[in-house]
Formats: C-alpha cells, structure tokens, sequence
C-alpha cells in the first residue's frame, strides 16, 4: 500500500505594524501524508526579504522544528527575523506543539541571537548547536 499524500493550501494574511513593518504570511501549507515529518507550514514576507519553515512530526506532536529562517543581507537588522521568529512560534503553538527545537551555525551571530529570544542551548554538535524553548 503507497502512501496518500494530500495538500492544503490557504492564502493568510497577517500584517504586523512593528518597527514599521507590514509583514505578510503569504502562504500556507499543510502536508498531511504517512512520512514522519508530518505538517510543515512555510511562512515567508510579502517582499520576499525573508521566509522561515515550521515542522510537526506526527509522532511528536508537542514538538516543533523551525528551519530555514533567513532574511536576505540587505533587509538584515530590520525586524524581519524577529518577526518571522515570533510567527513561527505561534503557528507551531497553533499546530499543538509545547516545545520548539531549532539549530545554529557555530560562530555565527544568530546562536546568540536565538538565545536572546529565549532559546536555550539543548546541545553541542560538532559545528552547530541544537536549541529549545518551551511554548
């Protein structure tokens, strides 16, 4: 037996007025199937300047992986990341989870910024560190 795979697709949006910003989420996708990773949601700005991935897996539901937040160079220090940060928090809040897990690059800046933003080191891998906070 295959497995079914099954897509929703809703057009949000949310504007947010911080640091003079309208932020958008411009798509949303859940994808229900029989693979482990279970749903993600991609939310990205309606400039394109910046996009963040939030995860479930169904065998895990209370806990959440943020992946893929970025923000291109020339829209950095602006807000976007935070912002993104914050719904991605919340979507992972609205898809059950109680814990978020994410991971950073060893010596870039945004270990320290993760942990700003009430993230704590969970452990040390060899060039990245795995992070978590409670919802």
């Amino acid at each position: 037996m295959g497995s079914t795979v099954s897509i929703e697709m809703n057009l949000l949006n949310h504007s947010s007025k911080k640091h003079g910003l309208e932020l958008k989420r411009a798509m949303t996708y859940y994808h229900r199937n029989n693979w482990p990773w279970g749903r993600s949601t991609i939310i990205n700005t309606h400039n394109g300047a910046a996009t963040v991935k939030v995860s479930i897996d169904r065998y895990e539901p209370n806990c959440a992986d943020i992946t893929s937040l970025s923000v291109v160079p020339k829209e950095r220090h602006k807000g976007y990341g935070r912002e993104l940060l914050q719904l991605a928090e919340q979507e992972a809040r609205n898809m059950g989870a109680g814990i978020v897990w994410l991971t950073a690059v060893d010596g870039e800046f945004t270990l320290g910024w993760y942990q700003r933003e009430g993230y704590e080191i969970e452990k040390h891998y060899a060039k990245e560190t795995l992070l978590k906070k409670k919802l």
